[in-house]
């Protein structure tokens, strides 16, 4: 289930250029409150909570601070990644899991920290349990990008119907005891909707996420910044909606 649950989390993925970094300002924080709500087989739902600020120095970049609390297994991760300012190039990543007790016998660990640190042109991966999170080096293309800012890079994209790209992810949240290898992820821009969520009803960018054999929908504000109101997981064999992520509340504030 916690495969499912994150896989849901990185459905929102980066896409085209855009005018996201020259449109927000240096200083500005933005916090944002999901659910991340599982429908099947058994209902739960867990939490989601992101900050993003683009700094105020003479290089401004995108620092992304993310909590994951996954309530039914008790486990928190909390995530911090670096992009660099302009071409969202993945400069750190640092994700650390805290496990309960439950499973600190059976993994022999109390936390698990999962680095990435670009060095020329790979993102050099480490951790503190190689059998949990094997050391690695994992070629850095263009767009190349994880788990969190993902819902970051998907902003930066050109909404017009029709366009569809393809590229690469690392999903560092996934512990399979395997060297991490980018997927490739297929977004098609299919239209406009009109969604309510506890945040409010906002009208929307419709794009279709396609990624391992799995597909979903996510749904872009048209206000300026596009945050990701919903997201939707689709089960393949019935077309009905097994996950999904939805926008509790939405802040800004300015240095």
């Amino acid at each position: 289930m916690l495969v499912r649950l994150l896989v849901i989390v990185l459905l929102a993925t980066t896409t085209f250029a855009g005018d996201l970094f020259k449109d927000w300002p240096r200083g500005m924080t933005e916090m944002l409150w999901y659910d991340i709500n599982t429908i099947m087989p058994q209902k739960t739902t867990n939490s989601l909570e992101m900050k993003i600020t683009k700094t105020t120095g003479d290089t401004p970049t995108f620092e992304i601070n993310q909590n994951l609390k996954i309530t039914n297994q008790n486990i928190d991760i909390s995530v911090t990644e670096i992009y660099n300012g302009g071409d969202f190039q993945l400069a750190k990543t640092i994700n650390c899991f805290q496990f309960p007790a439950e499973l600190r016998t059976q993994l022999g660990i109390d936390s698990l920290v999962i680095t990435g640190v670009r060095t020329g042109d790979s993102l050099d991966i480490t951790s503190n349990s190689s059998r949990m999170a094997p050391p690695c080096k994992v070629p850095v293309d263009k767009g190349l990008v994880t788990s969190s800012g993902s819902l970051l890079t998907t902003r930066n994209m050109s909404f017009t119907v029709g366009e569809t790209r393809t590229f690469r992810y690392i999903n560092l949240l996934m512990l399979t005891g395997q060297i991490y290898t980018p997927l490739e992820i297929t977004d098609s821009v299919v239209g406009d909707a009109h969604i309510t969520v506890p945040a409010g009803t906002f009208d929307c960018y419709k794009v279709k996420n396609s990624v391992a054999g799995s597909y979903g929908y996510s749904y872009y504000s048209k206000e300026k910044g596009h945050p990701v109101i919903r997201t939707e997981l689709i089960d393949p064999e019935t077309s009905e909606i097994v996950m999904e992520v939805v926008l509790n509340r939405r802040e800004q504030s300015t240095k």
